[in-house]
């Protein structure tokens, strides 16, 4: 049983991955974030839900499909939060429900940006859950070139947070009136763990080559998500059937309403305080690095 497990990050595609997988009828998909790991990690760290004690492998249940399906978004992870139980349970259940009573499900998932910040020893815990209750682990990392994705988080921040959603629909948002917040917030973003953690490529890659192996997991750009074909290197890697899609839009993406380009200095100092980040990305994939990454890196 295929699990796919998107590890992250955060403004990388995930949106549009879990939209697109979506639509094949050998996947399903029970919730696009599930958001449990989270939730499990923090526990696992502070030793507040037993996990020492946990036997394994774990024991689960049946889910009825149309049970689930029929909770909110906001029951569904409270749900899968409740217990690795109950998030084993539906992962397992999932691969006996149906799109279609003639198509098998070959593969589920859980595409949750933040999972890839999990404690290594929480990972290899769970792997091991997972290999208990009979789910194979499907490890994708899926990466943006830093200083793209820290403009684009600090875009959507400042679209949330300050303006609204209904003041850029609106058309009441000026780039010359919020041009100088913009620029302070993106500054005042380097250096604060919510923005740099997620983009420590360096950390996390490594991190994740210990728990799950270096040949078993597929790194993806998003830069290359846009290729017609794209969809296929996640396809293979789950053992699912082509799949003929168009070419990724905007609406297939998380990728906010706010649009501004900022100055050339300010994309300098971004790119120095990542410029680590680079450095290890070079060294580590070589020629399979974008060159959208290289040209900004040079």
């Amino acid at each position: 049983m295929n699990f796919l497990l998107v590890l992250g990050t955060q403004k990388c595609g995930t949106t549009w991955l879990g939209s697109r997988l979506a639509s094949h009828p050998q996947y399903f998909a029970p919730l696009k974030e599930w958001r449990a790991l989270r939730a499990f990690n923090k526990d696992f760290l502070e030793k507040t839900r037993g996990f020492d004690e946990l036997k394994l492998p774990l024991s689960t249940r049946k889910i009825n499909q149309a049970d689930f399906m029929t909770l909110s978004k906001e029951d569904k992870r409270k749900f899968l939060t409740g217990s690795l139980h109950n998030y084993f349970s539906v992962a397992v259940s999932a691969f006996e429900w149906r799109k279609s009573p003639d198509i098998e499900v070959k593969a589920v998932g859980d595409i949750t940006g933040a999972n890839g910040l999990a404690d290594e020893n929480f990972l290899r815990f769970y792997k091991i859950a997972a290999e208990g209750v009979g789910l194979r682990i499907k490890p994708v990392y899926m990466m943006r070139d830093p200083v793209s994705r820290h403009f684009s988080a600090v875009r959507m921040r400042f679209e949330n947070r300050v303006l609204g959603r209904e003041v850029v629909l609106g058309g009441g948002f000026s780039v010359e009136k919020h041009s100088e917040a913009l620029i302070r917030l993106c500054l005042e973003s380097l250096g604060v763990d919510k923005f740099d953690k997620r983009a420590s490529y360096q950390d996390i890659v490594p991190k994740i080559e210990r728990v799950f192996g270096r040949e078993e997991i597929l790194f993806a750009f998003s830069e290359h998500m846009k290729e017609r074909d794209s969809i296929n290197q996640f396809t293979n890697f789950l053992g699912l059937d082509p799949f003929e899609i168009g070419e990724a839009t905007a609406r297939d993406s998380n990728v906010g309403l706010l649009k501004y380009e900022f100055p050339d200095e300010v994309k300098n100092k971004v790119y120095q305080h990542y410029s680590g980040v680079y450095s290890f990305i070079r060294d580590r994939f070589g020629a399979k690095v974008p060159q959208a990454w290289m040209s900004v890196a040079n």
